[in-house]
């Protein structure tokens, strides 16, 4: 294992292959240019830390904690993050694609030209968020939290918005971009009643 565990240290250039780094601390940590695949960090903590050019295939963040981390320029692929936490973070420039999200908050966080693609995501929470040119592309966001985001900064493209939760009105919508099915079901969520 070649990565210097710890908090506050600077990781540039690291090449990373099927290493365990779980319940690990890497707050205020950077990383730049850097590549992990199939590494496990279940259950560590990467508060605060940030992240430039940075590429992660088949890893698993379960469990884990980016609560104010920024991201430039990373790509994730066939990721998993279950109960991971996003919270408050910073992303410019990220694409996910392939990986799978159960109960991940991405709460109160600045998203900006990224993505996420082809993904499953249940019972997360993208609720107060802010964004520009932020794509989600999911056949399935069942059991997912949009309160206090508007939908109209949001691409939705194949996106199934049948389970998602908003606030009370729905003022999430207004202005939202939606293909029949969606609209549809955006129908639905405000208490319409279709008639077939």
């Amino acid at each position: 294992m070649s990565l210097i565990l710890g908090p506050d240290r600077e990781c540039d250039y690291l090449d990373e292959r099927n290493e365990d780094f779980s319940n690990e601390d890497f707050d205020s940590s950077s990383f730049c240019s850097s590549s992990f695949k199939g590494c496990n960090f279940l259950s560590s903590s990467f508060r605060s830390a940030s992240f430039v050019d940075c590429t992660f295939i088949d890893c698993n963040f379960s469990s884990s904690d980016f609560t104010s981390s920024s991201f430039s320029r990373c790509k994730f692929v066939s990721c998993l993050f279950k109960g991971t936490v996003f919270s408050k973070v910073r992303m410019k420039d990220v694409k996910i694609e392939n990986s799978s999200f159960l109960y991940v908050s991405f709460d109160n966080s600045d998203l900006k030209n990224s993505g996420i693609y082809n993904s499953k995501i249940n019972d997360g929470s993208f609720s107060d968020i802010s964004c520009k040119n932020f794509s989600l592309h999911s056949d399935n966001l069942s059991g997912t939290s949009f309160k206090g985001t508007m939908l109209s900064l949001i691409s939705l493209k194949m996106s199934d918005i049948s389970g998602i939760y908003l606030s009370e009105g729905a003022k999430e919508l207004n202005g939202a971009k939606l293909d029949v099915s969606q609209a549809l079901d955006a129908a639905k969520l405000i208490g319409v009643e279709i008639i077939e």
